[in-house]
């Protein structure tokens, strides 16, 4: 009887301590998947910042192509503006000339 006592202690025994490897065991695996979850979330989030990167710098190089035709209106719009205010100043000379006829001739006469 006492035999039958210490065998099923010892089977339980073995048999707990197989449990606790299998804990372990478990514990370990537990350990390595946590792990790849945490390698394939800091992946996921590089990806993530790097697709993110790409259409900023997408956005800007728009922007900065936008900007440089602004930049070529505003060039043009200007031009134009010289154009305008030297023909206006050349259109205001020959009217004041054709108003002003004896005066244009008076400083020909005092060149004289």
């Amino acid at each position: 009887r006492e035999e039958m006592r210490e065998l099923e202690f010892e089977q339980q025994a073995e048999e707990l301590r197989r449990r606790q490897a299998d804990v372990e065991r478990l514990r370990g695996r537990l350990r390595e998947t946590e792990g790849e979850r945490e390698e394939a979330e800091g992946t996921a989030r590089a990806e993530l910042e790097e697709s993110e990167l790409r259409q900023h710098s997408e956005q800007l190089r728009q922007t900065q192509s936008e900007l440089s035709a602004l930049r070529e209106e505003l060039r043009e719009a200007e031009r134009q503006r010289q154009v305008h205010e030297a023909l206006r100043r050349q259109a205001a000379l020959a009217a004041q000339e054709q108003a002003d006829p004896a005066a244009q001739a008076g400083q020909a006469g005092d060149a004289d």
